[in-house]
């Protein structure tokens, strides 16, 4: 999907999130992986496309150095947040329609480690969150 007279970057953004995905499989480092149901519930891709994830996500589930959680649907948020966001180490990677912004300021980390513990404060974890993929995947199986 192209916004508005963005330049098409496809390849060059596939070939960095599959850089990124490498450290899912780095047992030597901790991931957290933290998404809202809804957005498994409202995919914008084809339902085969959001199976394959939805499977990667159980798949990843069973990998001690990774943490998957999932805030349900229906959840009272202690926060909110409108865009999606990375964290590594001591930075931010915040992803707004038309770019990536980087923060590195202190009081940003400290400002998005607020919230991703406020938000995991919410979320199901372990077989809750599996039920969670298992639920979706089924209605996806109907589409």
């Amino acid at each position: 999907m192209e916004m508005a007279d963005s330049p098409d970057d496809a390849d060059d953004a596939v070939r960095e999130r599959v850089r990124r995905q490498e450290v899912l499989y780095d047992p030597s480092r901790t991931v957290e992986i933290l998404v809202a149901e809804a957005a498994l519930r409202n995919p914008i891709c084809p339902p085969e496309v959001m199976r394959g994830q939805l499977d990667r996500l159980a798949n990843l589930s069973g990998l001690g150095h990774v943490r998957p959680g999932i805030i349900p649907l229906d959840t009272q948020l202690p926060t909110i947040t409108l865009h999606g966001y990375t964290t590594l180490d001591d930075t931010v990677t915040i992803e707004v329609n038309h770019t990536d912004v980087i923060a590195t300021d202190p009081d940003d980390i400290t400002l998005y480690r607020s919230v991703t513990d406020q938000l995991w404060g919410v979320a199901a974890e372990g077989d809750a969150a599996r039920a969670i993929l298992t639920r979706a995947a089924s209605a996806l199986a109907t589409q």
